[in-house]
């Protein structure tokens, strides 16, 4: 009953003048809190059209009807499309993160989070994970120089995080950059090691970038120290990168140590029991059985 009474003071509220747009936008986010049968809702959602202020082709008016289209579960169909085209210069870091929600995936999106990010000095737990979810589908959608990589870039700067810097390096990894990713990786492990924090992970992550571009020797170093703080994920790829080589016995250890201490079996016994296949043209250890001899006749 409480949320009712409230809904009807703050309607009633609006009808003592013509709204700026930072009240409408504020009135949005209370209405985004709302379940869309209850009744309040409905009469703000339709109040925040009526007190709109002037000018029905301007970008914000696109944008508030969008945003409520979204909220009624309606796709804002052309109203994104107007967006989309609309430069992402003429709204405020509030409106922007409004923008990329009823904008579809893609460079328009990238654009809106990208000048939501530059104009919000600290970011909600809410907005942060809405911006890794951005660039999480640009990177599936193989987008990864105008999409993934500059919203990356622009987290690592900010939070300088282990978690910031795993994800930076694998773009830049995937775009040929190991180079750069391998350095934006040293810097984080020298960060965390100098705070006290374990930084396997980050190790065992600059060890497969590295083998991935071919590079052997630097790849079991960095994997070699990932090992020594107890990676699961090292042992694993050190024994299939001795199995492709042929090293069977060496491969066979590194497998047998996961399978013995119940780590991710799954992997490890696939990779042990490729240890123990015969060569491509090994001669069968035992003779195989010829053609069946016909059954006599009774």
């Amino acid at each position: 009953m409480i949320p009712w009474i409230a809904g009807c003071l703050l309607l009633l509220s609006w009808s003592q003048g013509t709204a700026d747009w930072e009240e409408l936008w504020s009135r949005v986010e209370q209405l985004k809190s709302l379940s869309r049968e209850d009744p309040v809702a409905t009469s703000m959602a339709r109040e925040l059209l009526e007190r709109v202020p002037d000018g029905k082709e301007d970008a914000r008016h696109w944008l508030l009807e969008a945003e409520l289209e979204r909220w009624a579960g309606r796709d804002p169909g052309i109203l994104s499309e107007r967006l989309a085209e609309t430069p992402v210069a003429v709204f405020s870091g509030r409106e922007a993160w409004l923008l990329a929600e009823v904008l579809p995936p893609g460079l328009a999106r990238v654009r809106a989070v990208m000048r939501a990010l530059d104009q919000t000095p600290s970011l909600s737990q809410e907005a942060l994970l809405f911006t890794w979810n951005v660039s999480v589908e640009e990177a599936r959608e193989l987008r990864f120089a105008d999409g993934a990589l500059p919203i990356h870039e622009r987290l690592h700067q900010r939070y300088r995080a282990a978690w910031s810097a795993g994800d930076l390096s694998r773009t830049l990894a995937l775009l040929g950059r190991i180079e750069d990713g391998d350095a934006v990786l040293a810097e984080a492990i020298a960060l965390e090691e100098a705070a006290g924090r374990p930084a396997t992970d980050l190790w065992s992550q600059r060890g497969i970038q590295v083998f991935g571009a071919g590079d052997e020797r630097r790849g079991r170093d960095y994997l070699g120290h990932a090992l020594g703080q107890g990676s699961k994920d090292a042992v694993l790829v050190l024994g299939r990168e001795d199995l492709t080589r042929g090293r069977l016995e060496a491969a066979r250890k590194g497998f047998r140590a996961s399978i013995l201490s119940g780590d991710d079996t799954g992997w490890a016994l696939r990779g042990w029991g490729g240890s123990l296949l015969p060569g491509a043209h090994a001669r069968a250890s035992r003779p195989t059985l010829g053609p069946r001899a016909p059954t006599p006749p009774k």
